[in-house]
């Protein structure tokens, strides 16, 4: 049961969101990727990972704003918090709220997980029907939103990649096929590029995940995000909305790369 405690302190009114939904660790029907998995939280704007390797931590010290997704796929926590094959971690969430004075609720049980890369690694044994390459100047296969303008960074896919620093732009990448798909990304290096680039995966209009890319990392090579099932027009979208260092006023220094996807449809 989810509870609400409103205070006075200070005449200003506090809201505290109390969270005790229980974190939930489950592998999708549809591939063999797990994921953490909780109960929406009335009145929240969005929810935040906590990660730490150590039971008798008293407090958190990383987290990955999850926006309002419920739902944090295992290969976002290996890339964001630097899993190591073999060790156990212990996951939380809370909830937070845009509005001022709204104070983060407590966190919630903490869930042990025993990292295994099999959780978040593609299956490479299954058969591959068709593949599909998307470079970021296939127009016919891109909706392209804002001022992305060609990148000097390192490692491109073909003749060269993309770049904004615009928190309003998005890059998406539209396939030609539905079906079983793997996805894997590419991007380029560049000293700026941003620690946790939200990929958003979209069947048709639906929202089926979000994947964060440290852009820093796995540049100039195809990084597996995971495997889907689309009944309607796969999109997998580039974008900074609702990022962290955009509310924090920083990503004037950010810059997010779109170089190509690759779609592997699977028997």
């Amino acid at each position: 049961m989810i509870k609400l405690l409103l205070c006075n302190s200070n005449k200003q009114i506090k809201i505290f969101f109390y969270i005790s939904v229980c974190l939930l660790l489950f592998a999708s029907a549809s591939f063999a990727e797990k994921f953490l998995e909780w109960s929406p939280v009335n009145n929240a704007d969005g929810y935040k990972v906590y990660c730490m390797d150590k039971a008798v931590q008293t407090y958190f010290t990383n987290s990955l704003d999850m926006s309002n997704n419920t739902k944090c796929s295992i290969n976002s926590l290996v890339s964001e918090f630097d899993l190591i094959p073999g060790k156990t971690y212990y996951f939380a969430v809370s909830a937070y709220s845009n509005i001022t004075n709204i104070i983060d609720s407590i966190y919630s049980d903490k869930l042990s997980y025993l990292y295994d890369p099999s959780d978040s690694e593609d299956h490479t044994d299954r058969n591959v029907i068709e593949t599909a390459v998307i470079d970021n100047l296939d127009n016919q296969n891109l909706i392209i939103k804002g001022n992305w303008r060609v990148s000097g960074g390192e490692g491109p896919y073909a003749e060269n990649s993309f770049y904004t620093t615009k928190a309003a732009d998005s890059f998406t990448f539209k396939s030609p096929f539905a079906g079983n798909i793997r996805i894997s990304l590419h991007w380029t290096y560049f000293y700026n590029r941003c620690l946790s680039v939200p990929v958003k995966i979209y069947d048709g209009s639906t929202l089926i995940d979000t994947v964060f890319i440290n852009q820093r990392e796995n540049y100039g090579q195809w990084y597996v995000i995971g495997e889907y099932t689309f009944g309607n027009t796969p999109h997998v979208v580039i974008s900074a909305e609702d990022h962290p260092e955009v509310l924090e006023g920083e990503y004037r220094y950010i810059s997010i790369c779109a170089d190509a996807v690759k779609l592997e449809l699977l028997y």
